[in-house]
């Protein structure tokens, strides 16, 4: 798996502008409305006029939109936004916050901290203690905010350029459901995220699980190639049927055709798994950088680049076994490079 991954991996960075703009073409034929941001600025900007006018939305967890600072976006545009990551929501409770890869922190909390957050962010809801019952609750409750919301955004996992076709995959089914029950759907994606195929998307997705939370495939996994639409009646198209009647795909650079520029394109091979947070978050404690920014070694590569976090004082010892083929050497080569912008 680490070598049939690494291999496709490196195939996408070297063939990235070829790839994006045949997903471009792509989604555009399949009726979603394509949206280029050169940096976070751009995103926001792009995301204030899509979401102009909306009273409610809900968002799932994504990295990108923290990178963006989605939510600050949504605060100024006075939008109500809900979160719908159960694992995101507990482990901002935590009075200890781990949070900062939410596919894989709770498998590490006591069920008694993991019952308590849920009783806080359920209020006089949350007076049981059982945890089952607290987490069914938690769900009834996202479920009427996704249901009640004019607008769903989503990060993405993956993006097929040959079908334009969105990958969304994780374990709660959460996501499905903002990307789905809404009548508008709003993805938003670092370029990265770009494949050659379906398959080649999946297999990325797959082999993240497998060396993140250690599980061979997501529970659940979502393929969109456009808005919901049907012939179904009178052999007329008609969209919003089963799904949403609007789909919009942000594209996002902020940053990484800079370090394809730079000669560090292979810090784009991440597919953002896990296997080396320890090593970045370790990286990040002893450096003193604060803030949300992906703790990989992409995540800080583009943290340093767009001005997030100053320059290393320390780097460690640490060799990581990346199953995308990135090179712990060639990653702290690439923090110095970019220390001297």
């Amino acid at each position: 798996m680490r070598q049939d991954i690494a291999a496709a991996r490196m195939t996408v960075v070297h063939d990235l502008p070829d790839l994006l703009n045949e997903a471009g073409e792509k989604l555009t034929k399949n009726g979603c409305r394509v949206h280029l941001a050169a940096d976070a600025a751009g995103a926001r900007n792009v995301l204030a006029g899509l979401l102009q006018g909306e009273k409610l939305a809900v968002r799932s967890y994504s990295k990108t939109l923290q990178e963006i600072g989605f939510d600050e976006l949504a605060a100024g545009l006075n939008l109500k936004v809900f979160r719908t990551c159960v694992a995101e929501i507990v482990m901002d409770r935590l009075e200890n916050n781990r949070a900062g890869y939410p596919p894989l922190p709770l498998i590490n909390c006591a069920r008694e901290e993991t019952g308590r957050a849920l009783q806080e962010e359920l209020g006089a809801e949350g007076e049981t203690s059982d945890l089952a019952e607290l987490g069914r609750l938690l769900k009834d409750r996202i479920r009427e905010n996704i249901i009640g919301s004019g607008v769903g955004v989503t990060g993405v996992n993956g993006l097929a350029a040959e079908t334009g076709t969105l990958l969304l995959a994780e374990e709660e089914g959460n996501a499905r459901n903002v990307s789905n029950l809404p009548p508008r759907h709003i993805a938003v994606l670092g370029i990265e995220k770009v494949h050659g195929t379906v398959a080649e998307a999946l297999a990325a997705v797959c082999s993240a699980a497998a060396h993140g939370a250690g599980q061979k495939v997501p529970a659940c996994i979502s393929l969109i190639s456009g808005p919901s639409r049907t012939g179904d009646i009178g052999f007329r198209l008609v969209y919003g049927m089963h799904g949403p009647r609007e789909v919009h795909v942000v594209l996002l650079d902020n940053g990484r055709r800079f370090l394809l520029q730079q000669g560090f394109g292979d810090m784009l091979q991440c597919i953002d798994c896990g296997a080396c947070q320890d090593m970045c978050r370790r990286m990040a404690l002893e450096n003193g950088w604060a803030g949300l920014f992906s703790l990989t070694m992409k995540g800080i590569c583009l943290a340093l680049v767009q001005k997030r976090i100053g320059p290393p004082e320390k780097t460690g010892s640490d060799e990581v076994a990346c199953p995308a083929g990135i090179e712990t050497g060639r990653f702290k080569q690439a923090l110095l490079e970019f220390s001297r912008l």
